[in-house]
């Protein structure tokens, strides 16, 4: 292979990849994942969440959460406040 030893600018770095085949988790008509997810939370075991499996699960869960949270509640949020001090300084 042709690297750059030289360019500190191209450098190379080890990267460690996990993939997980989470399809029966999220599919919407599949009852197993949502049994699963409802497992993980009523779990009293908490190494289950150290597991590396269950953290890319996590992750992922969450980003899409999040931007669900940002683009849809969000707006919603702001308007309501925009309101709420409007009318509280309307009232004054």
């Amino acid at each position: 292979m042709k690297e750059n030893k030289v360019d500190d600018a191209c450098k190379s770095f080890p990267v460690k990849i996990s993939a997980l085949k989470v399809n029966w988790i999220l599919d919407q008509e599949s009852k197993y994942g949502k049994n699963f997810l409802s497992a993980l939370i009523n779990s009293e075991n908490l190494d289950i969440f150290e597991c590396e499996y269950v953290i890319l699960l996590t992750e992922y869960l969450y980003k899409h959460y999040k931007n669900r949270l940002i683009w849809v509640r969000l707006p919603f949020y702001i308007i309501q406040m925009v309101v709420y001090y409007s009318c509280i300084l309307i009232n004054e």
